[in-house]
């Protein structure tokens, strides 16, 4: 049976952004994409796949981000 293993990329920190979430998260983001998005990885065989989030579970994370300065 072939399993497919990914490696988990190294620690990103908020300080190696000198503190600035947006550009934190966005550099977070581009690997979530790169891992979950664009490939598809496979966990025991089985394909992990994402589940689009409602607009109020959206919301809310807009708001989260908001908070902690990842906001508009």
């Amino acid at each position: 049976m072939s399993e497919d293993y990914y490696d988990l990329p190294e620690l990103i920190t908020l300080s190696e952004y000198d503190g600035n979430f947006n550009l934190y998260l966005e550099a977070i983001y581009e690997l979530f994409k790169k891992d979950f998005i664009e490939k598809h990885p496979v966990f025991q065989g089985t394909r992990v796949g994402l589940k689009k989030a409602s607009a109020e579970r959206r919301e809310r994370s807009d708001v989260l981000a908001h908070d902690f300065g990842g906001g508009k």
